[in-house]
């Protein structure tokens, strides 16, 4: 695990017009926890990127000088920001730590070799997963985890169970998780059904078979010269009148 040397500075002043005032000087303001407190400190801004940009990346072990009088304490980053408009490094959070206790850090996964399903049957590679969740001590992180995919075959699906590791580490992904797969390369149409076109006016329901159209206004059409037709030979009867006897004394008063 690659270690580098940083002096840092202290300071009480918090708060954005502080923060820019460390900026316009070339320094990073940053927070170190793990101290029992935590404390506020200030680093060189060159320094600081040089440092994450290593092989190791942002999993390198800062040793810091706080002018404390003691031994220069071990720290990992833990968190960084960047400015929303131009991307520059603004601020970063750091964790003190122990080097002879475990911590958890995500490593990049580095895939290399030509997968058999690839070379030989004329698959296609999918990563499913770029960082691997492990816990391992300090001294024993690596840059990277390598994964050999050579003997991957197509139509097939390695897991975070099938993925090696180096010794002292150990995997905190769940086991089952996808890491990587080969499969036959296919060329996906999708088929859209033709929508069948609807007579009529939009929306509208269709009439009952035999019945007549409504007129204008929804109100039924009366019969020739405007009255409603009278029953089967006889009158129509009155409003609150008898209904007509059924049978042969129907019509008699």
């Amino acid at each position: 695990m690659e270690t580098i040397e940083l002096t840092v500075e202290k300071r009480n002043d918090s708060g954005k017009k502080s923060s820019s005032a460390l900026r316009r000087e070339g320094k990073i303001p940053c927070i170190i926890y793990g101290l029992g407190k935590s404390q506020k400190l200030a680093l060189n801004a060159y320094a600081f990127r040089k440092a994450l940009s290593g092989p190791g990346g942002t999993n390198v072990i800062l040793k810091l000088d706080l002018g404390d009088g003691k031994s220069l304490h071990n720290a990992m980053l833990k968190e960084l920001q960047y400015h929303p408009i131009n991307d520059t490094l603004i601020h970063a959070d750091l964790l003190e730590i122990d080097m002879t206790k475990p911590i958890r850090v995500k490593l990049p996964l580095e895939f290399k070799g030509d997968a058999v399903g690839v070379k030989l049957k004329g698959g296609e590679l999918r990563v499913h997963m770029r960082k691997m969740d492990v816990e391992c001590l300090p001294s024993a992180i690596p840059s990277a985890i390598v994964v050999d995919v050579s003997t991957l075959d197509l139509n097939k699906t390695w897991h975070v169970s099938e993925v090696a590791v180096p010794e002292g580490i150990t995997k905190k992904d769940a086991p089952a998780a996808a890491v990587i797969s080969c499969s036959t390369i296919k060329e996906v149409k999708e088929e859209v059904a033709p929508v069948a076109a609807v007579e009529g006016a939009e929306g509208a329901a269709p009439a009952a078979e035999g019945a007549a159209p409504a007129a204008a206004g929804g109100k039924a059409p009366a019969a020739a010269g405007g009255k409603a037709p009278a029953a089967a030979g006889g009158k129509a009867p009155a409003a609150g009148g008898k209904a007509p006897a059924a049978g042969k004394d129907a019509g008699k008063k």
